[in-house]
């Protein structure tokens, strides 16, 4: 049976940096497949851009899409590459990019292909290539860790929960506390083992004592949740300083370059002071050992 056509099409759910000259590269591969079918017809190009006031343009020109403001309302959330040449409907190429963040529907595909033509060898030979320009691209989408509606759901669920519980299990722990040593207290008076009443007050203080910052902090769980919490504040700033899904000429080229820089630079900041911790906590402990040992040997 003769092969009518056929079709690849392909979609990704990672982030992407889509810059001028790797746009350009893209389209000099769709390009130079086209002139494998065909030298003498001229490729032809339609961009499709969204903008984030939900406006829509439609062009021949990259470097008019380029050219565009891409900041504020006029910001780029949507492009689509669609390529052909003249008088074919045969053969065809789109390649599609989304801000996903910028989109009102709930979905984490940020980037699809499609290729059509008369030639398999043609189509996965064109596919590929598209493929692997698509890879430079690659950008890791810290908030979009679930590809599909419902598990995008649950893990923008899950912080917040885990939070609610381990404040939940700190209240009780200190309440605990409380009342297992008023318990015993009362037990002892009883008993007649307790007689003293100011015993008994001081045995209470100790009790209450839990409920203080420091009691509170010798809780296992407050522990936990102060090493949740910088992890916690460590992800919604890297929500706002770490941009996954880039058209990055334009204005937004500078706001994206401007967020890369705080970024890198206060998570430098940190890492150089944990560095400092450790190191100067393992000198104040090798010191303290080096002066136990002298007092030793005198």
């Amino acid at each position: 049976m003769e092969t009518v056509g056929v079709e690849s099409s392909k979609s990704y759910h990672f982030g992407f940096i889509l810059t001028e000259s790797e746009i350009r590269r893209l389209i000099d591969v769709i390009t130079d497949q086209f002139t494998k079918i065909n030298s003498q017809d001229q490729v032809v190009l339609r961009l499709n851009t969204t903008f984030k006031n939900g406006a829509i343009a439609e062009t021949n020109s990259l470097d008019e899409i380029l050219t565009q403001e891409n900041t504020g309302s006029s910001e780029i959330t949507r492009l689509k590459i669609e390529a052909s040449l003249e008088n074919d409907e045969l053969n065809g190429i789109s390649v599609e990019f989304v801000n996903v963040d910028a989109e009102e529907q709930t979905n984490s595909v940020s980037i699809r292909q499609q290729v059509h033509g008369v030639s398999r060898d043609w189509v996965f030979v064109t596919s590929s290539l598209i493929e692997e320009r698509i890879t430079k691209l690659k950008r890791f989408a810290l908030n979009q860790l679930g590809k599909t509606p419902l598990t995008k759901v649950i893990m923008s669920l899950l912080v917040p929960g885990i939070m609610m519980l381990i404040l939940l299990f700190a209240t009780n722990s200190v309440t605990d506390d409380m009342t297992t040593g008023t318990n015993k207290v009362e037990e002892l008076w009883k008993k007649g083992q307790l007689k003293d009443p100011v015993e008994a007050i001081i045995m209470l203080e100790k009790c209450r004592n839990n409920l203080t910052p420091l009691g509170i902090l010798k809780k296992p769980v407050t522990v936990l949740i102060l090493v949740s919490l910088p992890l916690i504040l460590t992800y919604m700033f890297l929500l706002k300083y770490y941009l996954v899904y880039v058209f990055c000429w334009g204005d937004y080229k500078e706001l994206f370059e401007k967020k890369e820089s705080i970024r890198k630079f206060v998570l430098g900041a940190v890492v150089i002071g944990l560095i400092v911790s450790v190191v100067g906590g393992l000198i104040a402990n090798n010191m303290g050992m080096l002066s136990l040992s002298f007092l030793r040997v005198k």
